[in-house]
């Protein structure tokens, strides 16, 4: 800050008498260094991860402490997983996050999360007696539990249900019908898919689902390199898988009564692809007398 000075002469006229005053005005000049250093603070950190609840296992929770120009310091049950401004949380446990500014200011939130376990089911379907009409039903049933069907028939009358075991009359032959549980206890959602609505209607295969023992065939159609895979919960002592010609009825069989120990379990069908001409068949896997059917296609 400085100060500049200024003198002015005034003249007073007063009964003939002149008198001069001289004014002395002090002005103070406010003057900013142009060399000054200015600093910027940073806002403080604001990290809110909510209230603590559940995380479901086929679902990871995300967990997000993004602040501009902050750096993060993540810790699951007191042990550091991450540096990144979020995570996903699949585990049961307490996460806590440390947020730290460019100024070095510090928040803090912590979340306990619980495990909970979507629902465990499969899709049954079997031909009713009104034609291109299937009854289907979810097992087992599970309490508390919001069912949500697509039955991938938008020409139908309707194309969904809320029932547990709804009755839908095809309009169209889809490739796929699902059904979406979910807990109105946890939270938790799970969707399974039936593959074979075209073998039901029209082989009438009663069909117990193989999303029970997670049967897959990959690639399909199939090649050379194609697989058959299963899971079994627990040891099975008689496992049997037979590839059905669906004109004639003849079968290849792959597996006799061979044992499985819990797991998933996986089977080249290489050795059999020589053995079927170009077409459609059926793959049977009979799993603790349990049978389950797969459709696949040989192009050539």
């Amino acid at each position: 800050m400085k100060i500049k000075e200024f003198q002015f002469n005034i003249i007073l006229t007063h009964n003939n008498c002149k008198a001069i005053y001289l004014l002395l005005i002090f002005v103070f000049v406010f003057q900013l260094n142009s060399n000054a250093q200015y600093h910027r603070v940073d806002s403080i950190p604001v990290v809110d991860l909510g209230p603590n609840g559940n995380v479901c296992d086929n679902e990871p929770r995300l967990l997000n402490a993004y602040n501009v120009g902050c750096t993060y310091e993540w810790k699951f049950n007191d042990s550091i997983i991450s540096d990144s401004s979020f995570i996903y949380a699949s585990k049961g446990g307490t996460y806590s996050v440390k947020v730290i500014s460019s100024d070095s200011i510090e928040a803090f939130d912590t979340i306990k999360l619980k495990l909970v376990f979507s629902p465990v089911f499969g899709i049954t379907a079997n031909k009713s007696f009104e034609k291109y009409t299937i009854d289907f039903s979810v097992e087992p049933f599970i309490q508390g539990i919001l069912y949500l069907w697509d039955f991938n028939d938008p020409t139908s009358g309707s194309n969904s249900s809320q029932l547990r075991s709804p009755t839908h009359k095809f309009s169209s032959i889809p490739n796929y019908v699902t059904v979406k549980l979910t807990s109105v206890i946890t939270g938790c959602s799970k969707i399974d898919t039936f593959w074979d609505v075209w073998l039901v209607l029209f082989y009438s295969v009663n069909n117990t689902p193989a999303s029970l023992f997670n049967v897959k065939v990959f690639p399909n159609p199939i090649s050379e390199n194609s697989s058959l895979s299963f899971t079994t919960t627990s040891p099975i002592s008689n496992v049997s898988a037979r590839i059905v010609d669906i004109q004639n009825g003849t079968k290849n069989i792959i597996l006799e009564d061979e044992n499985y120990l819990q797991g998933e379990h996986i089977l080249e069908l290489n050795k059999w692809y020589d053995q079927i001409e170009a077409g459609f068949y059926l793959l049977e896997l009979i799993i603790d007398e349990i049978p389950t059917y797969t459709k696949i296609v040989k192009l050539e």
